[in-house]
């Protein structure tokens, strides 16, 4: 069963604090300032055991408007509110706005808390609780369960905690996709003897005590020294707990409310995102294009702009598209919920969900851009990634990549792959330690765009049997369709268009099956004359300089010369001296009886076994070298047998 959070939620001295003491014999007002005026002014955090000895993290938001930026850093991660009303008062300002706030979030399991029944008798509660249903019916689910309680005398607490236990149960049985490993940051102080400690909502993976981690938007890395759950030093911490940990590596000055732990490299930082934005029905504002705004979600608070995609204006229950542009970073995942306020006057105006993030600048009404976020809004996981792999500006990117466009963990994303795989739409390629993914469209243009330097370059050069296949990932790794790749998946996909028969590997060099290289007259030139003047030379070789090839140009002797040593037909003892296969095998026959007789050979030796001078000599012994019959051993002269 998964980790639950608890929280509460409702107008400011309706008891929400109280209530949670009575619930769990601890008080959550931390700061002496709440002491002092006795309200809640930033988040409280605590624990309670349910019946069957689970226990369940619960946050206590403040109820006062001017604490709303504080409260909205506690929704998220929570799977169950506690909606506080008090009896004697009904339905407040910051009932509505609370609700308002946790239904754009996503929250959707309540239980309805009438607190301090001690102070009304039995008609006028059944009164307000007639007046809750009629007001919050377009907020509140159908089925709401409503406990009368009074947490001074303690009154109902028994029953609202057997409330708590059947919803939690309900709240479990509800589909979670597996979340990518986040840990938004809600409280980040320094303990003495210990260091900086953070404190947030495991929002999906999982933390080990020693994991790297890094601090988002700036990236700096740190690692876990201490992990607590629930005020116990544990080893591993997972999604749906209230978590504590210790870092080192990091002071408090690079970790604040807002931001975000996770694995290093695994978030993207953006200032531009695309989302749906819902106006509340009961909000007397109007947004226009352009309109600036606070905007909340997880512990982050930032200033953006908005603009509108598909309408000029967006009034009272409206909904539509919009681009939100950020003042600065944000690290949130496409499915993160947020809320915006009005710049001035600060008051709740609505949410929405993120679909893209790191977006470009596309123009407004464009029919392509509002086709496409309406499938990506209305898809399905699967098909999210599909509309991912669509949009991405680089051709191929990594899984982890995906997983965190996605806002999913990675083996979730291999999995998604994996369909898309099967379904003929995708391409997964496995490459040393990564996986890496393209759609099948632009796999097709990438190949492409590879066979046609492949052909550019063997047109251009048609005395090569091939392009070498270093010229090719050099190609292939400076276009868009490798974007970030490194040179493994790169090196990989080269190996499955020879094995499919797409390319021929012949050497270091990829060519065209079925190509024949140019055997024109200049070959025949050149040829003759460095076979001719090798057999000539003998144990002296041809040297290029002093073969005549009978007016053919240099650039194609080169290229020539170069096809004639990959055909077998010369040997290049060392570069642009020449000899032919006949003569090199003669010598190396020789050559290896010496070291099979006498174990090693030096360069005198070479030189008076063939009568050859000693500059030829010391040629023939880096040639074996370079081939590996030989190695040098003891002075500078001296050859063994390579074993």
């Amino acid at each position: 069963m998964r980790p639950i959070i608890l929280g509460t939620a409702g107008h400011i001295d309706h008891g929400k604090t109280a209530l949670i003491k009575a619930l769990t014999g601890r008080d959550t007002d931390r700061l002496a300032e709440e002491k002092r005026r006795g309200i809640t002014i930033d988040l409280g955090f605590t624990w309670m055991e349910l019946p069957d000895g689970r226990k369940a993290g619960v946050i206590d938001v403040p109820g006062h408007e001017k604490f709303i930026r504080n409260m909205a850093a506690g929704v998220g991660g929570m799977d169950l509110v506690l909606l506080v009303i008090a009896a004697d008062e009904g339905v407040m300002p910051q009932t509505e706005e609370h609700l308002a706030i946790l239904r754009l979030l996503g929250v959707e399991h309540f239980i309805v808390v009438l607190n301090k029944c001690d102070l009304t008798d039995e008609e006028w509660t059944d009164m307000v609780e007639e007046q809750i249903r009629e007001e919050l019916a377009d907020l509140l689910p159908e089925d709401v369960p409503f406990v009368r309680v009074s947490a001074k005398t303690g009154a109902g607490i028994d029953v609202l905690r057997s409330c708590i236990a059947e919803e939690m149960w309900k709240v479990e049985e509800s589909e979670t996709e597996p979340g990518l490993l986040r840990l938004p940051v809600d409280r980040a102080f320094t303990m003495s003897g210990f260091g900086t400690v953070v404190t947030g909502t495991m929002l999906g993976g999982r933390i080990r005590k020693d994991d790297s981690l890094a601090v988002y938007p700036s990236g700096i890395c740190c690692r876990v020294r201490g992990i607590q759950v629930y005020g116990e030093e544990v080893e591993t911490c997972i999604q749906g707990q209230r978590t504590a940990l210790n870092l080192a590596g990091t002071d408090r000055e690079a970790v604040r409310r807002g931001s975000v732990l996770a694995l290093p490299g695994s978030l993207k930082v953006w200032r531009t995102c695309h989302a749906r934005l819902r106006v509340l029905k009961r909000s007397g504002r109007t947004v226009k294009n352009q309109t600036r705004l606070h905007f909340y979600s997880q512990t982050s608070e930032l200033l953006c702009r908005a603009v509108l995609l598909d309408a000029e204006k967006l009034g009272p229950g409206e909904s539509g598209y919009v681009r939100l542009v950020m003042e600065s970073d944000a690290v949130l995942c496409p499915g993160d919920r947020f809320v915006v306020r009005f710049y001035s006057p600060v008051e709740t105006i609505g949410g929405g969900v993120i679909l893209e993030t790191d977006v470009r600048k596309e123009k407004r009404f464009s029919p392509g851009l509002l086709e496409r976020l309406g499938k990506t809004e209305n898809a399905s996981p699967v098909e999210r990634a599909a509309f991912c792999l669509e949009n991405e500006r680089e051709t191929l990117i990594s899984i982890r990549d995906l997983a965190g466009k996605l806002g999913v963990t990675e083996p979730r994303a291999l999995e998604l792959g994996g369909q898309l795989e099967k379904r003929g739409e995708a391409e997964l390629i496995y490459a040393g330690d990564g996986t890496w993914i393209w759609s099948r469209e632009k796999r097709a243009q990438m190949q492409e765009c590879a066979l046609q330097a492949v052909q550019n370059y063997m047109e251009e050069h048609p005395y090569r049997q091939g392009m070498p296949s270093a010229m090719l990932l050099s190609f292939l790794l400076l276009s868009d369709g490798f974007g970030k790749a490194d040179r493994a998946p790169a090196l990989a996909w080269i190996g499955s268009l020879t094995e499919s028969g797409i390319l021929e590997r012949k050497g270091s060099l990829l060519g065209i099956p079925g190509w024949t290289p140019l055997e024109d007259e200049n070959y025949e030139r050149v040829r003759r004359a460095i076979c001719t003047g090798a057999e000539r030379a003998g144990y002296a070789f041809a040297e290029k300089t002093a073969v005549d090839f009978g007016g053919v140009p240099e650039e194609k002797v080169t290229e020539i010369c170069t096809l004639l040593k990959e055909q077998g037909k010369i040997v290049e003892v060392v570069e642009d001296v020449w000899t032919t296969p006949e003569i090199m095998q003669d010598i190396l026959q020789k050559l290896n009886h010496v070291l099979d007789t006498e174990g090693r050979i030096t360069i005198s030796g070479v030189r008076d076994m063939l009568g050859t001078g000693r500059k030829n000599a010391r040629r023939i012994l880096e040639y074996t070298d370079r081939t590996g019959l030989t190695r040098k051993d003891g002075g500078e002269s001296e050859r063994v047998k390579n074993q």
